[in-house]
């Protein structure tokens, strides 16, 4: 049974592999898998090289390199690079005959997923990370208000505290709904508003948003055209 890429959900690392694998099996001719390192957690980090060898050695050709999700939260690269895939292995021959030129002709290297630490903790608790999982540029996490599943209902959404002094006020036809209060308003209740989750160390007073333990941004450490930590966050 031919192996094709579901559009219904994202891909855990586990099901990227076992595609992945599946197709080696399917695709000798067409597709190879290597390790090119591994994750700050010891994942391998996937390269699919895809040609028909029938007609010349990968390298020998003109070439394409695709990545995706660098970012830990961008499922959908992972998705368009693996339909890449799906389409240049399933339309090679007589079904497509495009593919069939550029896979004669050409070579394409993919990186279905660069950041795998970061897109399976995401998957696991739908929290927001910028990238790595690897805490930078702290060891542990600091004082403030850290984004958490409070209620447990698999979202990370807003939270509203009573405060006769707050910047919001119900919506009069909906009350789930705040609106910004305005400068006359002096009657009814008010609220701030905070991102879901729970406060390290409170002084009682102050409500701030500690900085993410994982601040580390893979997207910065190219060779060229990023500035340096001092200047743009998350460069390392």
């Amino acid at each position: 049974m031919a192996t094709r890429v579901r559009f219904d959900r994202f891909y855990t690392y586990a099901e990227l592999l076992e595609t992945l694998d599946a197709w080696v099996d399917e695709f000798p001719g067409l597709l190879g898998l290597e390790s090119i390192g591994q994750s700050y957690e010891g994942r391998e980090i996937q390269l699919a090289t895809v040609t028909n060898l029938e007609t010349g050695p990968a390298e020998e050709k003109p070439a394409i390199f695709v990545h995706a999700q660098i970012h830990a939260m961008e499922f959908t690269g992972t998705t368009a690079a693996l339909n890449l895939l799906d389409r240049l292995l399933h339309g090679h021959g007589a079904a497509d005959e495009r593919v069939t030129h550029a896979l004669d002709t050409r070579t394409f290297y993919v990186v279905p997923r660069v950041n795998p630490d970061g897109a399976d903790a995401g998957l696991a608790d739908g929290r927001f990370r910028r990238s790595s999982v690897r805490p930078y540029p702290h060891e542990e996490p600091q004082d403030g208000l850290h984004r958490e599943d409070v209620d447990g209902d698999g979202r990370l959404l807003m939270m509203r505290l009573r405060d006769p002094n707050g910047s919001w006020k119900p919506h009069p036809d909906d009350a789930r709904l705040l609106i910004a209060r305005r400068p006359d308003d002096i009657g009814g209740e008010f609220f701030r508003v905070f991102p879901e989750g729970t406060i390290q160390n409170w002084d009682g007073i102050n409500v701030t948003v500690a900085p993410v333990l994982e601040g580390l941004d893979l997207n910065r450490n190219w060779p060229a055209d990023w500035a340096p930590e001092g200047e743009q966050l998350g460069a390392g």
